[in-house]
């Protein structure tokens, strides 16, 4: 621009009257003159001295209005700015040193050199800021320009000559040849400006633009400014914000997982409110329980509703730590075997005794412990007397369609009613509330436990309404309650057992709370057996007193069963078989391996029988206790050799000399055995191991206050399995008699599901040999009145409990 200046004022000589299209007409006939532009561009710039003149401007001159507007150009004032009467190319350059565009996104191939359009782009579209103060000294026809050079080209209409930085071509005013050079020399100088060009354009730029006067304000110069780096990076800047953002709310979630991983493993927070969801042991502890339960400091006690006033955990913490305050409460229903089967509590104050729990329980697969029953109780019908009688009568049709029972979601007789009756007939809702949909008329019959059917909401309402509730006469189901334990842990069993069996008898002697006899001790006893278990009565209170405090909590009413026998009615009891009608499942009948069982079954079963001292008859004719425990030696062959009784060798013993030959493994069980104290217990003055007892088939008619003798069949308790095997003989006597199966009925009799196919018949084995107990009794005893026969007879609602000889005060 500056030498077009330059050639105007000076006034170059020429032919002025030259008209431009004279010089550029010829080469408007070639219009590959872009095309060849972008060959050039995309092979590097190459200088071709031989390229026609037409080739480079054939383009150009195309337009008309091109040439028009250089002639008013050329024609106007020679003063005035050059830089509003041209075309102007304008070459924008950007260093790739200052990181203005990427060396690899340059592409020389897409270059375009329209002289009439309004751009071209030697790099992607972007429009770079033309950079202030760009230095000129770009020589034509060189190899290599220097970094934000720009190289302008000009032409003036009114001048002869055109202005190149390589020098300057004359044209004649009529001549051709003067035309031809003219053409060559711009040729020339148009050849080696895109050379150096294209060669920029490759190394350095970002963006070039043809621009018109009317599009850009000449003159306008702006300057490129960096990009920021958050600019340049916002994806990384953004990825490592949403990594940050998802570890922040990973931690938040993970937070109360550890929290509550660590509390489990703390165990239980000490608390005087029963926890709903006691906290599971943080791995199994192969010591015994009682170890355990010291070194923590208190006993974990479960119950399956949540009391203020846990009077057997007090009794148990009292005989343990000589302190009844030192237990924790945890409310374990739903899954309150699993609870105890996970360690979670060292023991249930109150689970319903059946056969099914002792031996294989359905939810864990594992059979439990059972103190002698505390508390009994029955479910029964309750409501508008004729709809009792006909659920009683398992009626459901004419009349008695309109039958509705309401059952409590939670209630253990929940089963029995599933069994009997179509779900379309039955509504299950709160135990609370069974009460008010009786007397709303939601239903027109409950099921209830008999003891808590007088409690003091059915009372109200029944004062409210104006009306009776009729109780059926015949139980559907029966409840005996215990304290439950862990088979796996014999001498904790024992423990918990005797603290119950120390509450009754101090209800028998008259032994009351006395807290100047309350002895807080600070270690135990190195022998177990010599615990001291009237703590639970003098840091507590007795057995009367403590069903009292149960019976006030829940509004019960008294059951005659849980008062203490006198000797006058029958205490033979069979627990419930196992939880009502409702069947076993997969795991409950799989095979339950006993070593004991598989060795005796390869051989004959050695049994022995406890005589008296001056006894001197043949054991196997004898009557009265010894003929009914030599008659219990072969029900239990039967069982375990498929009905034959003969496979048995049975031997007479003192009752010491009896414990000391089933402690030595000379014989396998020993019926008539005496239930104490010492023999319950390890008790190294006699060299005993601890026993197990199975269920009472004979007791003394002691009176109240007296050592009661009880005679059961005893085992070793290193095979808890055949324990429970052995205690299923007796059962069965006792259970034939309740559902008065006699002995050519004993295909009446239920299969034994959990010790395996071998032995599923076993229960029909037993009383197809020995009949029902009163078959038995009258066997050995003869045909005598009921009350001779004290408390031998089956229990119809009498007096049920007694304590267990050994205790002292």
């Amino acid at each position: 621009e500056d030498r077009l200046k330059r050639k105007v004022a000076a006034g170059e000589k020429g032919n002025t009257n030259s008209n431009l299209a004279d010089v550029v007409t010829p080469a408007t006939a070639d219009a590959a003159f872009e095309d060849r532009l972008k060959r050039k561009a995309a092979a590097g710039g190459e200088d071709k001295t031989n390229t026609n003149l037409s080739d480079v401007v054939a383009a150009a001159t195309s337009d008309a209005a091109f040439e028009d507007r250089l002639k008013r150009k050329a024609g106007g004032s020679a003063n005035k700015d050059i830089s509003t009467s041209t075309k102007k190319i304008g070459v924008v350059l950007a260093s790739k040193d200052e990181g203005m565009v990427p060396e690899n996104q340059a592409h020389p191939e897409e270059i375009a050199f329209p002289l009439n359009r309004a751009a071209v782009h030697f790099a992607e579209p972007r429009l770079e800021p033309i950079r202030e103060n760009l230095p000129s000294d770009v020589e034509s026809g060189s190899n290599k320009m220097e970094p934000n050079a720009v190289s302008d080209l000009a032409f003036d209409s009114n001048r002869q000559s055109v202005g190149t930085d390589g020098g300057d071509i004359q044209g004649g005013q009529n001549g051709q040849q003067s035309r031809s050079s003219a053409r060559h020399s711009i040729m020339s100088s148009a050849i080696s400006m895109i050379n150096a060009s294209v060669r920029v354009a490759t190394e350095y730029l970002a963006t070039a633009t043809l621009v018109e006067e009317n599009e850009v304000e000449l003159g306008e110069v702006v300057v490129a400014e960096r990009v920021g780096i958050f600019e340049r990076k916002w994806k990384a800047f953004a990825s490592f914000f949403c990594f940050v953002l998802v570890a922040i709310v990973g931690a938040l979630i993970m937070i109360p997982a550890l929290t509550k991983n660590k509390e489990e493993k703390m165990g239980p927070t000490p608390t005087d409110v029963p926890s709903m969801l006691p906290s599971s042991s943080p791995s199994f502890d192969p010591r015994p329980t009682l170890e355990i339960v010291q070194e923590r400091g208190h006993v974990r006690c479960g119950q399956r509703r949540g009391s203020n006033n846990p009077v057997m955990c007090r009794a148990v913490a009292s005989v343990l730590f000589g302190d009844p305050n030192r237990f924790k409460t945890f409310t374990v229903l739903p899954g309150e075997y699993q609870h105890l089967h996970k360690r979670s509590v060292d023991l249930i104050t109150a689970a319903r005794s059946t056969i099914e729990n002792d031996v294989r329980e359905s939810t864990t697969g594992s059979g439990f412990t059972f103190s002698s029953p505390y508390l009994h109780d029955n479910i029964v019908y309750a409501g508008h007397e004729f709809f009792v009688q006909c659920a009683e009568e398992r009626n459901r049709h004419g009349e008695c369609s309109s039958l509705i029972i309401c059952r409590a979601g939670c209630h253990c007789g929940i089963d029995v009613v599933q069994s009997r009756f179509p779900s379309s007939f039955t509504i299950t809702a709160p135990g609370n509330e069974l009460a008010e949909m009786l007397f709303n008329s939601t239903c027109n019959v409950v099921t209830t436990s008999k003891s808590n059917l007088f409690g003091e909401s059915v009372i109200k309402l029944s004062d409210e309404n104006n009306s009776n509730v009729f109780v059926g006469d015949n139980p559907i189901a029966d409840n005996s309650f215990g304290l439950v334990t862990r088979k796996d842990d014999k001498e904790f069993s024992d423990i918990i057992n005797w603290v119950l069996a120390a509450l009754i008898y101090g209800e028998e002697n008259g032994l009351k709370n006395d807290p100047s006899r309350c002895q807080n001790f600070t270690s135990l006893p190195i022998q177990t057996i010599d615990l001291n278990f009237m703590n639970a009565v003098y840091c507590v209170g007795n057995y009367d007193w403590i069903l009292d405090q149960v019976i006030r909590q829940y509004s019960l009413n008294p059951d005659t069963r849980n008062q203490i026998s006198n000797g006058t009615s029958g205490m033979l009891y069979a627990i419930p078989f196992h939880d009502w009608d409702k069947g076993f499942s997969a795991a409950a009948a799989s095979n339950d391996d006993s070593d004991a069982l598989n060795v005796i079954k390869k051989r004959r079963l050695n049994c022995g029988v406890t005589v008296p001292d001056s006894f001197d008859g043949v054991i196997t004719s004898s009557k009265k206790l010894v003929g009914m425990s030599v008659d219990y030696c072969k029900a239990l062959a039967a069982a375990i050799f498929s009905g034959s009784p003969d496979q048995v060798n049975v031997t007479a013993f003192s009752q010491n000399d009896g414990f000391v030959a089933l402690n030595n493994g000379v014989i396998d069980v020993l019926a008539g055995a005496k239930v104490e104290k010492k023999y319950d217990f390890a008790n190294p003055s006699l060299n005993l191991e601890g026993f197990d007892f199975s269920s009472a088939y004979y007791y003394g008619n002691e009176t109240v206050g007296e050592d009661l003798s009880i005679f059961a069949l005893a085992t070793r308790e290193d095979d808890a399995g055949f324990s429970s095997f052995v205690n299923c003989i007796v059962w069965a006597t006792l259970h034939a008699q309740e559902k008065s199966i006699r002995r050519e009925e004993s295909m009446n009799m239920p299969l034994l599901p959990w010790f395996g196919q071998d032995f599923e018949w076993a229960l029909r084995d037993v009383i197809n040999h020995i009949g029902s107990y009163d078959q038995l009794y009258e066997k050995h005893f003869g045909l005598i009145s009921s009350e001779e026969r004290g408390r031998n007879r089956l229990n119809e609602g009498g007096p049920l409990v007694h304590s267990i000889p050994g205790l002292s005060h």
